[in-house]
């Protein structure tokens, strides 16, 4: 996948007339395809990430992904619980999560009691 900055995208010379990127000074990025095992997708049902995403939107994790800090994820704890939420800092010992919802307050997970962490990479809504 090609990347832009929005500030350069402003500039002439990076998209043609139907909007489709041309010229140089373009990055190139890999991003996981949908032929590529294991990619699913969650239909939401709780507020804690309005207003970015709502009740009935469907978010896509591959779940072979690294997580960073700041990105958007979904969280399954060993207890079953389901979240998605912003991994605002990581340790070896805990995960800090916060929800857009200023609603919900951050919480902290210890590692152990996490199941699987994975990216969220794309929302239909």
């Amino acid at each position: 996948m090609l990347l832009l900055g929005l500030v350069q995208a402003g500039s002439e010379g990076f998209f043609d007339s139907a909007g489709f990127p041309i010229g140089q000074g373009w990055n190139e990025i890999a991003l996981p395809s949908p032929d590529q095992s294991g990619i699913y997708a969650l239909e939401v049902h709780r507020d804690s990430m309005e207003p970015l995403y709502r009740e009935g939107d469907r978010i896509v994790v591959p779940p072979t992904e690294q997580v960073q800090r700041d990105d958007r994820v979904v969280v399954r704890t060993r207890d079953g619980e389901v979240i998605a939420k912003i991994l605002a800092w990581q340790t070896g010992c805990q995960i800090e999560l916060h929800s857009l919802n200023p609603v919900y307050d951050p919480c902290i997970i210890e590692l152990t009691d996490i199941e699987w962490i994975a990216w969220i990479i794309w929302a239909n809504q």
